[in-house]
Parts: structure tokens; sequence; C-alpha cells
């Protein structure tokens, strides 16, 4: 207990990121990158310590949305390969992770449960993938105000097959009435749901997603 408690407090010296968000502290570019490039040497054990569910969580709910586990999934913002462990355990063979961090993609190749890795931006820019090149997509933790904004759902429609879905998680505070990047999100999902594009299957409200942190689990979709 001791040495858990040591270890809790050497790593809350350097503020979890979603708390730093909170405060509205802003990243961008470079600097996003090499806060990414020092969180990375200790994401893994902070989040353990921080009981973070999501990918525990979020596997359980592709094995069930996604039975066929050989088909290719794309990992987006994958960072050090949380969720692609947590999916490789659970039967997936072909999955793909991409991040903007070289940090992430050096880690995350190490993981032994992607095909590949590669780096490249989530968001403004289109992904280097072709069209309907994934049966899904999955995106964890990533959506937030100074990270991957909500147009990136446009481009993960686009790399999608028809009947495919995409699941992801967007932390409750960013989606409060208030929060500018809230109202982004909801643009984005009306404007892709009323075109036709996407059609929401589920949305799961997951408590403690971090310790003291709520979230949203949504599955979405792709239509012809």
């Amino acid at each position: 207990m001791a040495d858990e408690q040591h270890n809790t407090e050497e790593l809350m010296e350097f503020p979890a990121f979603e708390k730093r968000l909170k405060e509205g502290e802003s990243f961008e570019g470079d600097a996003m990158e090499k806060w990414y490039d020092y969180w990375n040497q200790i994401y893994d054990k902070e989040q353990a310590l921080m009981k973070y569910c999501g990918p525990a969580v979020v596997s359980t709910k592709m094995a069930q949305v996604c039975p066929d586990k050989s088909l290719p999934v794309l990992d987006c913002a994958c960072g050090t390969g949380l969720i692609g462990m947590a999916m490789k355990s659970v039967g997936f063979t072909n999955i793909t992770g991409v991040d903007f961090s070289q940090t992430s993609v050096d880690i995350a190749s190490k993981k032994g449960c992607y095909k590949e890795v590669i780096r490249a931006e989530c968001g403004e820019k289109s992904l280097p993938f072709e069209d309907n090149s994934f049966d899904s997509v999955v995106a964890i933790s990533c959506l937030a105000h100074c990270h991957v904004q909500p147009v990136a759902i446009r481009d993960w429609v686009r790399v999608v097959k028809p009947g495919g879905v995409i699941v992801f998680t967007v932390v409750l505070f960013f989606l409060r009435d208030e929060h500018e990047y809230g109202k982004r999100f909801d643009a984005q999902i009306e404007d892709l749901v009323k075109s036709g594009q996407l059609r929401q299957e589920s949305k799961d409200h997951i408590s403690e997603w971090w310790k003291g942190t709520d979230a949203y689990l949504f599955v979405f979709r792709v239509q012809g």
C-alpha cells in the first residue's frame, strides 16, 4: 500500500492530461507532441493507478458489435496501445493503429497487438487510408478540445465500409451545454445522421471512466 501511494504521488507530480484540459491549458502542434513524449513515459502506469477502465469496457463493446474479429479495425489515436492489447485479448487479430506522436507509435508497435502502427494526425487532415479500408474504427479518450476535433468523425465515416461501426468515447465534461467543444460535436453528429451517413446504435454512460470522471461510449453504424 505504501509503495502504491508513493508511486501515485510521484506520477501526480505531472498532472493528469484530463485535469489540465479542464483547467483550460492549451496544447497545440509541437507543444502537444512534446507533452505526449513526456506523458508516454508514465502513461500505462498512470492509467492503472487512475483505475482507467476504458480498454476493458471498449474491447468488450467491440466484441459485441464486431462478431468477426478477423476483419480490419482502425485504432485511431491509439496512444501506447492499451486498447489494442485489450482487443487482442478478446480475439481481434487485424488491428491497425494510428497516432500523431512518434513515441506513441514506437511504444504501441512493441505491444504485439497491431498489424502495423503509423504516424498521422486525426482531425482536419484526412487519414492516409483509402475509402472503405476498414470494417470498424475505435477511438477512445481522444476526442477533446485541444486534441482530436469532432470533424475527425467525418473521416472515420470515409474509411469505414458501409455497414461497419465506429466506436468512440467522450468524457462528459466536454459535452456539457456550456462547453464549445460539445456544441461542435453535436453539430457534426447531427449533420452526419441527418444526411444518412451514420445511425446511432447505442450511447452508454460509463461511470468512473477514470477515477472521478465519467464518459459516454457511443456506437454508430456507417450507412451505405
